[in-house]
């Protein structure tokens, strides 16, 4: 498994937000999914786009319940399923838009059915081995071009 460092500045996504227990039940995160994927066509026409005209990704924003981005694995914090958009976007009615902190992240990419395994390893085995400390939310991206059984999880060790 290959672990990157990595600096990404703030960005915006927009999506549909829920709130429950982050590590245990995932069943509210997937229909938080499932509500978001019904309304893909709508999302899509505010996704951030690259050069050719591709959709970025799709991300899964954890966020504590307080809305500082702080660490929330063992607890209830908020959960957004959205899209990245632009900072000059103008709010469609029924969505949310979170701006997620600049951080320095360890980043690694798994598939999907290894996620529980991959964040413990991370948390309890790399990090603590590499003297590094979550100072945030967990992030998902997910690439839309490639509809894949592939996570890139985000993990915060500096806030910029």
């Amino acid at each position: 498994m290959q672990v990157k460092i990595i600096r990404r500045d703030s960005f915006l996504v927009m999506g549909k937000i829920g709130q429950g227990k982050i590590s245990t039940d995932a069943t509210w995160i997937q229909s938080l999914w499932n509500e978001t994927k019904t309304e893909f066509e709508t999302l899509s026409y505010y996704a951030k786009r690259e050069v050719n005209g591709e959709i970025i990704g799709l991300w899964g924003i954890t966020n504590d319940c307080s809305g500082k981005f702080l660490p929330c694995q063992e607890k209830e914090g908020e959960y957004m399923a959205g899209i990245e958009v632009d900072k000059n976007i103008v709010l469609p009615d029924g969505w949310t838009v979170w701006e997620v902190p600049a951080f320095t992240y360890l980043v690694v990419e798994c598939r999907k059915k290894n996620y529980k395994r991959v964040v413990s390893y991370i948390l309890v085995d790399y990090m603590t081995t590499e003297y590094f400390r979550l100072v945030g939310a967990i992030q998902e991206f997910y690439d839309y071009k490639e509809n894949s059984d592939m996570v890139t999880l985000y993990f915060p060790i500096e806030r910029l």
